[in-house]
C-alpha cells in the first residue's frame, strides 16, 4: 500500500469501510453490501479520484477477518474456561467421593451441565470457523462484484 488510507480518507469514510467489512462479516446480503459500497465508491472518487481500488477492498476484507476473528477468540476462550472449570470439578470430586456422597452427586451434576455447554461451545466454535471460511469465500465473491462496480463507476464519471 502506498499512502495510508488513513491520510488518503476521511474518518467518515474509514467508518464506513469497517462498518462494510462488519457486514460482510455478518453476513449481510450482498445487495445490501453492494449498495453501500456503491456509495462510498462514488463519494470518494466524486472529491479525489480513487487510484488503487485493490486497497479499498483490501481494507474491507481485513476488517470482515477480523470480525470474526474476534468471533473465533471468543468462542476459543469460552473453551478454554469450560475445560478449566472440568478439571477443577473432577479434582473436587475426587477429594470428596469419600466425605459426602450427597455433595458428590451435586458435583457430578454441574460436571455434566459443564460438559454440554463445553460441547455447545465446541459446536459454536465450529460453526464460527466455518462462518469465517464462508466469509472469506463469500468476501472473494464479494470482492469481485465491488470491484466490477467501482470501475463501472469510475468510467462512468469520466465519461
Amino acid at each position: 500500500m502506498k499512502e495510508d488510507l488513513g491520510t488518503q480518507l476521511k474518518p467518515t469514510e474509514l467508518e464506513e469501510l469497517q462498518l462494510i467489512g462488519a457486514m460482510v462479516a455478518r453476513g449481510e446480503s450482498a445487495d445490501t453490501i453492494e449498495s453501500r459500497w456503491k456509495k462510498l465508491v462514488t463519494e470518494i472518487n466524486t472529491v479525489k479520484p480513487i487510484k488503487d481500488i485493490q486497497e479499498l477492498t483490501q481494507y474491507v476484507l481485513k476488517e470482515a477477518y477480523q470480525e470474526t476473528s474476534k468471533d473465533l477468540e471468543f468462542y476459543a476462550a469460552k473453551v478454554k474456561y469450560y475445560d478449566t472449570m472440568k478439571k477443577q470439578v473432577r479434582d473436587e470430586i475426587a477429594q470428596v467421593r469419600k466425605l459426602n456422597q450427597d455433595y458428590m452427586n451435586c458435583l457430578e451434576q454441574n460436571l455434566s451441565s459443564l460438559e454440554d455447554y463445553s460441547q455447545l461451545t465446541i459446536l459454536n466454535l465450529q460453526t464460527a470457523q466455518q462462518k469465517q471460511q464462508q466469509t472469506i469465500q463469500m468476501f472473494s465473491n464479494v470482492l469481485k462484484m465491488m470491484n466490477d462496480t467501482a470501475m463501472a463507476i469510475i468510467r462512468n464519471i469520466r465519461g
